[in-house]
């Protein structure tokens, strides 16, 4: 792989990615997600495109909380890379 093959990043979502039950809105989430995973392709000389997308959401994320995530790049071919992402809250995974 080229470098970097992992991302980290870290924010903190407020009262505007707020959902109507009072946590972060999973349209925020998926966001933060799929923005976030063209990070390791900002050191390779290629744009990127998103071809397949799909997330599971297995917590809730509570606002006001820092919000970890984790880009890894787990294959890369000729012309595609592929990569997965993790955002946590602690040692909780709000999206995978």
């Amino acid at each position: 792989f080229e470098s970097p093959t992992v991302v980290q990043f870290r924010v903190t979502a407020g009262s505007a990615h707020r959902n109507n039950v009072g946590t972060v809105h999973g349209a925020f989430l998926a966001a933060l997600a799929e923005n976030s995973m063209q990070l390791p392709m900002e050191t390779r000389a290629r744009g990127s495109i998103t071809i397949s997308l799909a997330y599971d959401y297995p917590a809730p994320a509570t606002l006001d909380q820092e919000i970890a995530g984790e880009v890894r790049v787990v294959r890369e071919t000729g012309r595609l890379v592929f990569v997965t992402i993790d955002l946590f809250q602690g040692s909780e995974c709000v999206l995978h």
